[in-house]
């Protein structure tokens, strides 16, 4: 199915091979290109709190883990089965990073068991 993505997928499961890896750094560094601007106008890092949903969800897990600053946190909604994250190239100055992740019962697209 053609639409707009983060990233493509090419299955869902957690097989990091199935990761389009080339997508996922070209994300990461549009996520950071805006963290980037906000500290520009002067925000400090422990103001920005990175959220999204499904795959913008996934992605901002996997570029709070690897950013080079302390954010104050990090949001998703609707879980998705192929998160591009792995505890692979996570910062130890994210550890302990608040979060909230939500997934609903009946979504139609991500089965609950899978998010």
């Amino acid at each position: 199915m053609t639409m707009r993505a983060w990233y493509d997928i090419a299955a869902l499961d957690m097989d990091e091979r199935s990761h389009d890896a080339e997508g996922i750094r070209a994300s990461e560094a549009l996520v950071r290109t805006f963290v980037e601007r906000e500290l520009a106008r002067g925000v400090a890092p422990g103001r920005i709190v990175l959220a999204g949903f499904s795959q913008g969800g996934a992605m901002t897990i996997h570029a709070a883990l690897r950013a080079p600053w302390r954010l104050a946190g990090r949001s998703r909604s609707r879980a998705t089965s192929c998160c591009p994250t792995s505890s692979r190239g996570a910062l130890s100055r994210q550890r302990g990073l608040p979060f909230f992740m939500g997934h609903g019962t009946e979504d139609p697209i991500v089965p609950y068991p899978a998010g």
